[in-house]
């Protein structure tokens, strides 16, 4: 819908100034309105907005923060402060929503009379119109950068959409009846709580370790396939730091028979054009594929193991290691899948064997 527009890093960044503009424009009139025509529904819409440009504020600083350059301390850089400042957001999202679920319940009780007038609509017609851009622009932002702040803003700005379209049917079908002009208010407060759960979840989950984004693996996965020497992919680990900075390893393993120089170099070209392209930067663990008769025959009878997805890394002599890879809906199986995999192991000899365990999320 916006072209290129919203494929301009430059753009992006002025997000936050954008949402502040829309915001305040908004917010103070909608507020005054509300406490003259006695709407407390169009006093929360306008409170609302009113939070909106503190987010926006936020946005502004933790955008700018995020953009520092990395530093001794900090080598991977700053970019997870725009997961902080979605936190931030949504706290700021569930304590408005708390303190008019309060004040709209207290207003059902005892019912007050309002009178919304055309001026009043108005306003509420330019929010609808304005907040319904804000959040296709934080969309189409959120396609081309995938940092939680568009999204954020995106889900706050439809529910915004929701709540001023919900106060303006009202006030033509519901004028008379006053508790329902505070059930509304009730509605947006529980909007808000929605709200702010789910902008949490956003960014909770990357602080934590969230599994990797489908369009993350598959660059990834593609980038490698594209290496003619790559014979098989596994154990790939992506930790998106920012929307500019995902760090990404993997397995894969290669001809045995290949040196390490065409190994890297082949790997190599293939890594700097992912980073280029999609901004994963990529350490790539290269492994020889098992190509003999005794380690084949170790890696047939332990994937036949109930539970078992894969065999890599089968190293035999002074130390016996095996990696297995498990799915990730048998994790809670691993001590069994281990136990099992040591006696088919010890069943073909009698030497001892370390066992490394990966998870396979595919």
């Amino acid at each position: 819908m916006f072209g290129n527009l919203t494929k301009s890093k430059e753009i992006s960044d002025k997000i936050g100034e954008i949402g502040l503009g829309i915001a305040l424009v908004l917010a103070i009139p909608k507020i005054i309105l509300g406490i003259i025509t006695g709407s407390i529904s169009v006093l929360a819409d306008g409170v609302n907005n009113l939070m909106d440009s503190f987010v926006s504020v936020i946005t502004i600083i933790g955008m700018k923060m995020a953009k520092k350059p990395r530093d001794k301390d900090h080598p991977y850089g700053h970019g997870r402060i725009e997961y902080i400042t979605g936190f931030i957001i949504s706290i700021i999202t569930a304590l408005i929503g708390l303190q008019f679920l309060m004040k709209s319940t207290k207003a059902i009780i005892n019912p007050a009379i309002s009178n919304i007038d055309t001026l009043t609509r108005s306003f509420l017609i330019l929010s609808i119109i304005l907040k319904s851009f804000f959040s296709i622009l934080n969309r189409e932002f959120y396609k081309n950068f995938k940092s939680t702040i568009f999204k954020a803003n995106e889900q706050d700005s439809l529910f915004d959409v929701v709540i001023s379209g919900t106060v303006l049917v009202s006030s033509f079908f519901f004028k008379n009846y006053p508790v329902l002009d505070a059930a509304v208010a009730l509605i947006i407060s529980l909007i808000l709580l929605y709200t702010a759960y789910e902008t949490l979840k956003e960014t909770i989950a990357p602080l934590i370790g969230a599994a990797p984004s489908e369009e993350d693996l598959q660059a990834i996965e593609e980038a490698l396939n594209s290496c003619d020497i790559v014979r098989s992919i596994h154990n790939v680990y992506v930790d998106r730091k920012s929307m500019d900075h995902v760090f990404a390893t993997a397995d894969v393993e290669v001809d045995p028979k290949l040196t390490i120089g065409e190994v890297h170099e082949e790997l190599e070209l293939a890594t700097l054009k992912l980073k280029k392209d999609k901004k994963i930067e990529l350490v790539v663990h290269a492994e020889p594929e098992i190509d003999d008769d005794y380690h084949k025959k170790l890696k047939v009878e332990v994937e036949k193991v109930d539970g078992v997805c894969g065999v890599h890394d089968i190293l035999t002599g002074s130390t016996n290691y095996i990696t297995i890879s498990i799915s990730a809906n048998d994790l809670h199986r691993k001590e069994d899948i281990v136990h099992k995999v040591l006696e088919k192991l010890q069943g073909i000899g009698d030497d001892e064997w370390n066992i490394d365990v990966i998870a396979d999320f595919n």
